[in-house]
């Protein structure tokens, strides 16, 4: 089969066909951020001459390769001229709908590309284009300058969402001659991918860039406020030794002594002390409100939206720390301080620990930490579902995923994606239900999720939910409810991030 060349708006791409799909790999979509560009919204790639191959992916974002989110064994190169996409198609004729994945990892960590969000088993199917982003991360992507360097920097506390933007303009201006329909662009990510997702549905320079969205286990996590965003930017800047009168000086500084500032003030930027440091910046003209004030206001009016989480998000850290399955149980008052940096009103944590046991007498501390935190996931993302509603009057496509729950892990954070994606091998939690969620996921993408046997839209109340099984999905009455009901009267916005203290 004689490899694909396609002509784009910054020149023509040579790809390279297998998995039963065209792939088209590292496309530059935006100019390098480097040098004059850094801490800058991204602008569009210069043209290129002659035909540019895109058969291997770009280079990843700059990142750490030992935090949580990252993949320590990944060999593939890093570097800060990374704005690249990829992607896959059946075919190059015709106009089908367009799926674009934003990657996890907080905000500072992750790749498009992962043995589960490759898209070739979803292209192959023919009826989908699937789009994968790379885009500058932590402090590279979320420097808040705006009120220090005035206009020169305006965005700069959003530049990774910028970035964002810049790739779904690029899906509008060119997905056509991959075969996808430019009208029908839907976007999703999980984890920090999914708080992009709810922030580019927040933000009125997305608008009309795509037609419906997906929150994969990852409501919105630690947005800063433009204030608070504004305040670490001045620690870096100490730590930089550059003046907010000179920022200029900031073109010039290797990009290394950026990193090593980074972890002095974030770490890796995964779950810990620190937390998110650099996120969103919230109350400025790129994202004027967080998710659920936006979507309350409509925002996201006309935006098709289906949303979702495992059931065991939290147990996700047993992964990384098998500890937590040996170790004594955790006493009352280090439950109650593992709980309140996650929550809006710190003195919180006492009443939602002893609702969850007069849920269940018998759980343990650390059981209870491990589902509070699970079902903050869960209901930050009902509640955003909700908020949606209320802005638009429209029901969402609500999802629980409970497989495995005949191991210790449990359903736990990301379990779900290998199934969405149709990536799942045999040893793969819930494998046999792949096949039905990716269908789901692309009759979503299509529009066409009334003709669903088995997924129907949650009310404003999401009593009932479509749950994810280890054979298949189907739409029942909600599981969790009498759980998650205990977080009646419970505060919780994008500003705090429950899993600062899960990582111990």
């Amino acid at each position: 089969m004689n490899a694909p060349v396609v002509e784009t708006t910054g020149g023509r791409v040579e790809g390279v066909s297998l998995g039963g799909a065209h792939a088209f790999l590292g496309v530059p979509y935006g100019a390098s951020p480097a040098g004059a560009n850094r801490f800058k919204p991204s602008v569009p790639v210069a043209p290129w001459g002659g035909v540019r191959a895109a058969a291997e992916p770009g280079p990843l974002a700059l990142q750490s390769r030992t935090g949580p989110g990252t993949r320590p064994d990944n060999p593939a190169p890093m570097d800060e001229d990374c704005l690249s996409l990829n992607v896959w198609t059946a075919s190059l004729t015709g106009a089908k709908p367009v799926l674009v994945w934003f990657h996890g990892g907080g905000f500072s960590a992750g790749q498009a590309i992962t043995p589960y969000s490759h898209g070739a088993a979803l292209a192959s199917r023919g009826d989908v284009v699937v789009v994968s982003v790379t885009h500058r991360l932590a402090l590279l992507g979320f420097l808040n300058l705006e009120e220090l360097g005035g206009d020169d920097y305006a965005g700069s506390g959003n530049a990774s969402l910028l970035d964002l933007q810049l790739a779904l303009e690029w899906v509008r201006d060119n997905i056509s001659r991959f075969g996808g329909d430019p009208n029908a662009v839907t976007i999703h990510g999980h984890s920090g991918g999914g708080g992009k997702v709810a922030a580019l549905a927040s933000m009125p320079g997305a608008r009309g860039l795509f037609r419906a969205a997906v929150v994969h286990g990852g409501p919105p996590f630690g947005f800063k406020d433009h204030s608070t965003a504004t305040r670490t930017a001045e620690e870096a800047l100490s730590l930089l030794g550059v003046r907010a009168d000179r920022l200029d000086a900031l073109q010039d500084i290797p990009v290394g002594h950026l990193m090593h500032v980074q972890e002095q003030l974030a770490g890796t930027g995964g779950p810990g002390p620190n937390g998110m440091r650099f996120a969103p910046a919230v109350g400025t003209p790129v994202l004027p409100a967080d998710p659920y004030q936006a979507f309350a206001a409509g925002a996201a009016k006309d935006i098709s939206f289906m949303t979702g989480t495992a059931r065991d998000e939290a147990r996700a850290a047993i992964h990384a720390f098998p500890h937590y399955l040996d170790d004594p149980d955790l006493s009352v008052s280090q439950l109650v301080d593992r709980l309140r940096p996650g929550l809006d009103h710190q003195d919180d944590a006492e009443v939602l620990v002893e609702r969850y046991r007069d849920v269940d007498p018998q759980a343990s501390n650390t059981q209870i930490f491990f589902n509070v935190l699970s079902d903050q996931f869960t209901i930050r993302t009902r509640r955003l579902a909700q908020m949606k509603r209320l802005g638009d009057g429209q029901d969402s496509w609500v999802y629980l995923c409970s497989v495995n729950q005949g191991t210790s892990y449990g359903a736990y954070h990301g379990v779900e994606m290998p199934l969405f994606f149709n990536n799942a091998t045999p040893t793969t939690p819930g494998a046999a239900a792949a096949s039905e969620l990716s269908a789901e996921l692309v009759r979503f993408a299509s529009g066409d999720m009334a003709a669903s046997d088995a997924w129907h839209p949650s009310g404003g109340d999401i009593s009932r939910i479509y749950e994810i099984d280890d054979t298949g999905g189907r739409t029942v009455p909600d599981p969790l409810a009498n759980r998650l009901s205990v977080w009646d009267g419970i505060i919780v916005t994008p500003r705090t991030d429950p899993w600062t203290t899960l990582w111990l």
